[in-house]
């Protein structure tokens, strides 16, 4: 088992073919292969696997495919839209949530979308969108869980590249608030053992020639003079890799119990 750990990743956006190009990048999943990559790398311990699922053409993980997470990520799409995908997405995580013992990850896109599968609200950003660097306190209540406890002392704050347009507003039932800041009542959540979701985006900092692709040739914000800060200062201002370890202290507490 020290060999490694798989992971689905149920990636919700395709990159236009304009990122493609400048990134060599066709999806999200290799931005969190690098991510964790990195984490082994400077941190050591085991390696997680990321297999990459279609979510906009319906792939979603069978259940005898014996994953020892799910990861849902980042889209332009926000997780309140009526679309076919992003309701078989909402059912396929409600029916996972009740029926099994996975992990869940959520990033961006995917804490929207899980927050929202799970009982909670989102919507679209009361403040405007968020760009660039965000910055938030641990909640106390997240300070004293075992997947932050440890870690938690060797930070005062957690910095993250952010890019949104949306929000969850309202937590699931049972879900504890990761941290807040004035943009972003919900900067993430999670049910302990079951769920854990950031705003942010730990993996831009690992590949930030993805984030600052679509900064540059996507996104459709007036101001991007903060997205492009943030990426300047990306490898050695963020906490992505105090956030890649939390996600996988929680994927391998939970695997390491029921095995």
């Amino acid at each position: 088992m020290l060999g490694g750990f798989r992971v689905a990743v149920i990636d919700c956006q395709p990159l236009p073919e304009i990122v493609q190009q400048v990134t060599n990048e066709k999806n999200f999943t290799g931005c969190f292969q690098a991510l964790f990559d990195k984490l082994v790398e400077e941190r050591g311990g085991p390696q997680l696997q990321m297999v990459s699922f279609n979510a906009q053409q319906g792939q979603l993980p069978a259940p005898d495919e014996n994953f020892h997470a799910y990861l849902v990520t980042g889209s332009f799409s926000s997780a309140y839209e009526k679309r076919p995908w992003i309701e078989k997405l909402g059912q396929f995580l409600k029916h996972t949530y009740t029926t099994t013992q996975v992990p869940l990850i959520g990033i961006c896109f995917g804490h929207q979308m899980l927050a929202q599968a799970l009982g909670g609200l989102s919507e679209l950003c009361k403040k405007g969108p968020e760009v660039g660097l965000s910055t938030f306190t641990l909640s106390p209540q997240a300070q004293n869980l075992p997947v932050f406890a440890q870690q938690w002392r060797q930070l005062q704050q957690i910095n993250l590249i952010a890019i949104h347009s949306d929000e969850v507003v309202a937590l699931p039932p049972g879900a504890i608030s990761i941290g807040s800041n004035e943009h972003c009542l919900y900067q993430g959540m999670v049910i302990p053992c079951r769920v854990l979701s950031f705003q942010g985006h730990p993996e831009f900092s690992a590949k930030p020639q993805v984030f600052e692709a679509i900064l540059t040739h996507v996104a459709k914000f007036p101001d991007k003079s903060r997205g492009y800060q943030a990426l300047a200062s990306s490898s050695s201002s963020t906490d992505h890799i105090w956030v890649a370890s939390c996600i996988r202290d929680f994927i391998l507490q939970k695997t390491l119990i029921h095995e």
